[in-house]
């Protein structure tokens, strides 16, 4: 293994403080802009959805989730799996 000079290895250290996105290639930002491009539709959709739900039934997304987390368990769900299946604390669903 080829040993790293002064120079390079001050500047893998950098790279590595600052975390995976300085040690991206120029191969990586082709994937980067497609993941940034995802995100951006992923975020679009939501808020469409936000605001149907909102217009149509005036409840929220939040809300949506919970209900159709109960709907699936039909015998009912105890507070900590329902917060749990939401990703959310125990008072979030409380406050549902």
């Amino acid at each position: 293994m080829a040993r790293l000079d002064d120079a390079s290895h001050a500047a893998l250290s950098e790279a590595q403080e600052l975390g995976h996105e300085a040690r991206a290639g120029r191969g990586d930002h082709a994937v980067l802009k497609l993941w940034l491009r995802m995100l951006a539709s992923t975020t679009q959709i939501e808020a469409e959805i936000r605001t149907r739900l909102r217009e149509r039934f005036g409840i929220s997304l939040a809300r949506f989730d919970y209900m159709a987390q109960l709907y699936r368990y039909k015998d009912g769900l105890k507070m900590r799996a329902l917060s749990r299946y939401l990703m959310v604390t125990g008072g979030n669903v409380t406050g549902l």
